[in-house]
């Protein structure tokens, strides 16, 4: 992203208590008459879950109808052209998993890339996906995974390719030399099930979902630069490869079309971040027990930047 880009950026925000009067939005003022969210992956994916958090709590800060809809297909880019096609009335923001798209966009000719989008907002701080197994399978630890491989591939159930399982399945297989056969699948639970019912030995699944099932899963190594908390004695990729810049978190975003209106993007991420930090969101939150981080649209693009490191280093 340009220094001009940022800056352009930097300007709108610090624009934004003289464009919000210091309240809540009122449909006029912020100029939106609805605001659609879309996303590629449904529930019970991160992104849904977030967009379904939020969805209620941004209609009152905007003071405007909020809807939230699922566009799967051809690894998310369905999603994300649909923000191409300009709403009857409104704004539609696309959401999804910030570095997996970076990741998909450097290895395929996309017609729609995340770094021609207006971000609007962070969701999350950033979150690892964990290789796992059956709890019940004696045999799951990474040396004897990968020398096993080597003898007869290893079966693997991961997510479409614009996802963090599906960059932590190419740093598996390419930096650590782990050969599969691999399924990929739309959703989650997808993924779950071929482990626990035996048509694939090992997955790849967000940390944090590994981590609550102890009784049906068992994690490998995560893809983090640090241990879990919660799994502290499961290792990290980095430390079983000797090498701990092989690591990435995954985070997700808000974006708008290209060419959104500078003054709509700063009215927007401000109300992101309202209503990331708003009592009824944190209540939402943790019945849900779902972490989320709403940060501002500067921060995403720090993300970004920082995650086009870490795939020149992964895919060098």
């Amino acid at each position: 992203m340009s220094l001009d880009r940022r800056s352009l950026l930097l300007a709108s925000l610090a624009a934004l208590p003289i464009l919000s009067g210091g309240g809540r939005f009122t449909r006029a003022s912020a100029g939106i008459d609805a605001l659609a969210l879309v996303e590629p992956l449904g529930r019970p994916s991160v992104v849904w879950t977030l967009f379904d958090l939020l969805r209620p709590v941004l209609a009152q800060e905007l003071g405007c109808p909020v809807t939230h809809e699922t566009v799967p297909g051809d690894d998310g880019q369905a999603a994300l052209r649909s923000l191409l096609v300009a709403p009857d009335k409104g704004v539609r923001l696309w959401g999804s998993a910030v570095m997996a798209t970076q990741f998909h966009e450097q290895i395929h000719n996309d017609s729609v890339r995340i770094r021609d989008l207006v971000p609007v907002a962070k969701l999350t701080d950033g979150f690892s996906v964990s290789l796992f197994g059956r709890a019940d399978d004696p045999g799951l630890e990474w040396l004897p995974l990968v020398q096993q491989s080597a003898k007869e591939p290893q079966t693997l159930s991961c997510l479409q390719q614009a996802t963090a399982a599906y960059v932590a399945k190419l740093m598996a297989e390419k930096q650590g030399g782990l050969k599969t056969v691999t399924t990929l699948r739309d959703t989650l639970p997808e993924v779950a099930a071929d482990v626990t019912e035996g048509r694939a030995r090992l997955g790849i699944l967000p940390t944090a979902l590994v981590a609550k099932q102890p009784d049906r899963l068992r994690p490998v190594v995560t893809f983090g630069a640090a241990r879990n908390t919660t799994l502290t004695s499961t290792p990290t990729f980095g430390e079983v490869m000797g090498n701990p810049k092989l690591a990435f978190t995954e985070s997700i975003g808000v974006f708008g079309p290209p060419g959104l209106d500078t003054g709509v993007q700063a009215l927007l991420t401000k109300a992101f971040v309202d209503a990331g930090h708003s009592e009824e969101l944190m209540a939402a939150a943790e019945l849900s027990d779902f972490p989320v981080v709403v940060h501002d649209a500067a921060v995403m693009i720090e993300t970004m930047e920082r995650n086009e490191r870490v795939l020149k280093r992964l895919l060098e």
